[in-house]
C-alpha cells in the first residue's frame, strides 16, 4: 500500500534533519524508522484489504512534518558531547544506586510470579512451558487482581534496571567495574522477566533497541570484528531463533500463517511468497514477524477509515501513569479503567471481525487520546522536546539528558510500527531520568574535563 504524502513528507523530513543536524541526529534515526515502515507496507509482499485513505497519509504527513519543523526551531547548533562533566561522580553513584534496586526489583518480580502461579522456573526455559507461562502470567496481569506487596514494589523498581542498562552502555569504562557489571546483570534480569514472569519479548526488545539507540546517538560503535562482539551477537541470534520458534506455536490461535496474516494485518501474501510459505513452516513464520512491521501504516488507514473513532482520552491511554496519579488525586481512578479504554479503543476492528491488538503505529494511540489537530499539536511538542533534550545532553553529558533523548528517539522512530509508553519498563525510567535530573542539578557553567570516550566491547 503506497502512501504518496508521507513519502515525501518522510524523504524532505530527513533532508531537512540532515542537513541541519549532525551525522548521528536521533530525528534521523526516527524518520529513518519511519521510511523503513513505508517501503515494508509498499505492495511488494503483502496486498492489503484496505482502501487508500487521504486523510490517513496527509494526517501522518502533517504530525511528521510537524515533528521535524519543531525539532529544527528549538535545535542548537551541533556541538561534541562531552564525555564527563563536574558533577559524573555523584551521578555514578545515583546510577549504582539504581542498579542495584532494578535488580533487586527483577528478582522480587521473579519471585512474585513463583508465588502466584508455582512456576519452576528450572524448566521454564523449555519450549513446551512457554504456553503454561504466557496464560498464567497474562492472565494475572490483565484481571487487575492485587499483586501484593512484593509484586507491586517490584514492579516500581524493577524499571531502574532500564537506567543501568544505558548507563552503563553510555559511560563504558568511565562508570567503572560496579556499574558496567551491574549494566550486564540487569540485562539478563530484564530479558528473564521478559520472558518468564510477562511471558513476551517486548520488554527485552524494547531494551535492546534503546541500546541500539544509545550506541547511534552518542556517536559510538560496535566492533563487529572482535571475538567477543561476534560471539555475544551470535548467542543472541539464536536465542531469538530458539524462543521465536516456540512463541509462534503457542500465542497464536491458528497456527496457519495466512489465517493469522488475515485476522491480525488484513494482508494475503503475494504469488512469488505464498509458494515459498506453503513449503516452509520456517518461512511462514518469517512472514507473520515481517507483517508486524510492514502493517501498521495500512491498519492505521484502515482504523480511520470506520466510525466513529473512539475518544478523546486527554493522555489517559498513551501514558496511563500521568493518568493514575491524576485520577487518583481526583478520586476518579478505578483499577479497570485504562483496560476499559483499550476496549474501547479495539472495538472498531474487533467489529470488523478482527483481531484489535495489532500494531497501528504510535499515531492511532494520539488520534484517540488528543483528536485529530491535538495528535498533530502533541507531535510538535514531541519534537520540541527531543531537540531540547539533545541540546541539554550536548550542553552538559549528563546521563539523565541522554536518556531523555533516547527515549523520545524510540518513541518517534518505533511508533511508525506501534506505542510501548504504557509498557512501565519505558515510561517509569522515562521519569527516573526526570528525577535523576533535579537531584543532580549539573551546572552548565563549570569547566568540563573532556576524555576519550572507550568501552566494553565499544569504539570510540
Amino acid at each position: 500500500m503506497l502512501f504518496p504524502l508521507t513519502s515525501a513528507a518522510v524523504i524532505a523530513c530527513i533532508l531537512a534533519a540532515y542537513g541541519h543536524d549532525e551525522r548521528r541526529s536521533p530525528l534521523v534515526l526516527a524518520l529513518a524508522a519511519w521510511g523503513a515502515s513505508l517501503l515494508l507496507a509498499s505492495p511488494i509482499i503483502f496486498k492489503y484489504a484496505v482502501d487508500y485513505s487521504i486523510r490517513t497519509d496527509a494526517f501522518v504527513a502533517t504530525c511528521l512534518s510537524a515533528a521535524t519543523v519543531a525539532y529544527l526551531l528549538f535545535r542548537r547548533a551541533p556541538r561534541p558531547a562531552p564525555s564527563t562533566y563536574v558533577h559524573r561522580t555523584r551521578e555514578i553513584r545515583i546510577l549504582k544506586l539504581l542498579g542495584v534496586a532494578g535488580a533487586l526489583g527483577c528478582l522480587l518480580l521473579l519471585a512474585d510470579a513463583h508465588a502466584t502461579n508455582g512456576l519452576q522456573f528450572s524448566l521454564s526455559y523449555l519450549l513446551d512451558n512457554v504456553g503454561t507461562i504466557r496464560t498464567d502470567q497474562f492472565e494475572g496481569l490483565a484481571s487487575g487482581v492485587d499483586r501484593g506487596l512484593v509484586g507491586t514494589l517490584g514492579g516500581l523498581v524493577a524499571p531502574c534496571a532500564v537506567l543501568s542498562v544505558i548507563g552503563a552502555v553510555r559511560l563504558g569504562r568511565e562508570g567503572g567495574q560496579a556499574v558496567r557489571w551491574l549494566g550486564i546483570v540487569n540485562f539478563a534480569l530484564v530479558a528473564a522477566v521478559s520472558l518468564l514472569v510477562f511471558a513476551g519479548r517486548a520488554t527485552i526488545v524494547n531494551l535492546a533497541l534503546l541500546v541500539l539507540v544509545s550506541l547511534f546517538v552518542s556517536g559510538r560503535r560496535l566492533s563487529p570484528l572482535r571475538p567477543r562482539t561476534l560471539a555475544v551477537g551470535a548467542l543472541l541470534l539464536v536465542c531469538a531463533w530458539y524462543f521465536a520458534t516456540g512463541w509462534f506455536g503457542t500465542r497464536e490461535d491458528h497456527p496457519n500463517t495466512l489465517v493469522i496474516l488475515q485476522g491480525t494485518q488484513r494482508a494475503e501474501l503475494r504469488p512469488w511468497i505464498a509458494g515459498i510459505v506453503a513449503r516452509d513452516e520456517s518461512a511462514g513464520l518469517a512472514a507473520v514477524s515481517v507483517g508486524y512491521f510492514a502493517s501498521p501504516l495500512p491498519t492505521l488507514a484502515f482504523y480511520m477509515q470506520q466510525r466513529p473513532t473512539p475518544g478523546p482520552y486527554y493522555g489517559a491511554y498513551s501514558y496511563p501513569l500521568p493518568a493514575r496519579v491524576l485520577g487518583t488525586v481526583r478520586g476518579t481512578w478505578t483499577r479497570d479503567e485504562w483496560y476499559a479504554i483499550r476496549q474501547d479503543i479495539y472495538a472498531p476492528i474487533e467489529s470488523q471481525n478482527y483481531f484489535g491488538n495489532v500494531w497501528s503505529t504510535w499515531l492511532r494511540d494520539l488520534l484517540v487520546d488528543f483528536g485529530f489537530v491535538g495528535a498533530i499539536m502533541f507531535c510538535g511538542l514531541f519534537g520540541a522536546f527531543m531537540a531540547w533534550a539533545r541540546n541539554r545532553y550536548e550542553l552538559t553529558g549528563a546521563l539523565h539528558y541522554h536518556y531523555l533523548e533516547v527515549t523520545a528517539c524510540f518513541s518517534l522512530g518505533f511508533g511508525a510500527f506501534t506505542s510501548f509508553l504504557f509498557d512501565p519498563f519505558v515510561a517509569l525510567p522515562f521519569f527516573f531520568a526526570l528525577a535523576v535530573m533535579f537531584a543532580v542539578r549539573p551546572s552548565t557553567s563549570a569547566p568540563i574535563r573532556r576524555r576519550a570516550l572507550t568501552g566494553y566491547g565499544l569504539g570510540p
